[in-house]
């Protein structure tokens, strides 16, 4: 039997939270993301040499696209979405 790289090594688990963080997260951050895409979408828009067929949509996340949908449904969603 082959050793793992784990045994080999001999890692200790941390929890998360001894982990220090570079940059620590913050609701100013967060909300800045999309700002930045309005502004791509934008600029995109206003290029006179765009394709006629460029279309520019909002972000939706997953999680507010099927919300309240069973799982079942949900799975036939993204199939015929994957189809598409």
């Amino acid at each position: 039997m082959k050793a793992t790289a784990a045994r080999c090594l001999h890692i200790k688990p941390l929890p998360a939270s001894a982990i220090p963080r570079i940059v620590p997260a913050t609701k100013s951050a967060q909300a800045q993301a999309p700002s930045r895409a309005a502004g791509v979408a934008e600029r995109l828009l206003a290029d006179a040499d765009r394709p006629a067929n460029l279309r520019v949509e909002p972000y939706v996340s997953g999680k507010a696209k099927y919300w309240k949908v069973s799982e079942e449904q949900r799975n036939v969603l993204r199939r015929e979405l994957r189809e598409a």
